[in-house]
Parts: C-alpha cells; sequence; structure tokens
C-alpha cells in the first residue's frame, strides 16, 4: 500500500470517528446511532488485501474505543471491526463485481457487530449492554449501515481511484 493511500485512509479515519463520536450520537434516530466508522472501515477495505484491512479496523475501532466520550469496554470495537475489515478485504473481487454486494455487506455487518457487541459485553459484565433491546438495535443498524453504504462507499471509490489512479503503460520512443 503506498504511502499516500494510508495517510488519506488515515484522515478519512480519523474524520470518521470525529463525526461518530460528536455529530452522530447527537442525532435523534429510533434504535441504533448510526455507524459511520464501521461503514468507512469497510468501504476502504473493499480496495486491500485482507491484512491492511484487518490492521484498519483494528487501527480504528481501537481509537473510537478511547475516545471521549468512551463507553463500555476498550477493545471491542477494535475487536469487532478487525473482522468487518478482514472480512471485507478477503472478499473484495465478489463486491466488485455487484452493486448490491457492499450495500449488503454493510448492513450484515452492521447488525452483526450489535449481536456480538451485546454478547461479548454481556459475558464481561458491561453494564451498557441491553440483551432486550439488542434485536431491536440489530435492525436498525443494520438499515443504518445500509443507508450510510449508499453514499459513503462511492465516495471512497471515487476518492481511491481520483487520488490514485491505475498504473499506465510507459511509452517508449
Amino acid at each position: 500500500m503506498s504511502l499516500t493511500r494510508r495517510i488519506v485512509t488515515a484522515v478519512f479515519m480519523v474524520l470518521a470517528i470525529a463525526l461518530q463520536s460528536s455529530v452522530m450520537t447527537r442525532w435523534n434516530l429510533p434504535g441504533a446511532v448510526p455507524d459511520l466508522l464501521l461503514v468507512m472501515v469497510a468501504a476502504f477495505a473493499m480496495r486491500q488485501l485482507p491484512a491492511h484491512g484487518a490492521m484498519l479496523g483494528f487501527l480504528s475501532g481501537l481509537l473510537m474505543d478511547v475516545t471521549p466520550p468512551a463507553e463500555g469496554l476498550i477493545g471491542l470495537s477494535a475487536f469487532t471491526l478487525t473482522i468487518v475489515g478482514y472480512a471485507a478485504a478477503t472478499f473484495r473481487a465478489d463486491f466488485n463485481r455487484s452493486v448490491f454486494g457492499p450495500l449488503l455487506y454493510c448492513g450484515a455487518a452492521g447488525a452483526l457487530v450489535v449481536l456480538v457487541h451485546a454478547l461479548l459485553g454481556g459475558l464481561l459484565g458491561d453494564p451498557t449492554i441491553s440483551v432486550s433491546r439488542t434485536p431491536w438495535l440489530m435492525l436498525t443498524s443494520g438499515v443504518y449501515c445500509t443507508l450510510l453504504a449508499t453514499i459513503v462507499i462511492p465516495l471512497v471509490r471515487a476518492l481511491l481511484v481520483f487520488l490514485m489512479p491505475a498504473p499506465t503503460a510507459v511509452l517508449r520512443r
């Protein structure tokens, strides 16, 4: 991965974390808070190798876990976003063939992340976990992630193509 791509990815992950912790949490939508960071990790990971996608998810999740207002267990977001990044990068070839694949992936990932948070948080005694609300939070998180993906994924793809176009053949004389 080039230095330019790493810098662009890092800048957008920090922006996503800032928006997630300051703007998205203030929206009074029913159910879950829209997970912009999850969608951004998936969108960038769909253009990388699985190891890079996992690393991106881990670092973004860890930074989100320690960003105020930090709620819940530190490391839980890092764990779940590592899986999201790895899976998105693993199936990137399939996502490039389909328009709806990345959207469905983000929706399913949003729902499964809520479930993993509830299961692990419940096992580890996280006081912010409400098992009775988990199905509702899974549904709304899946819907919100799918809707966010319709905007974020095309923008990330366009940005990466604009900043780092495919190499062209060198003309020889």
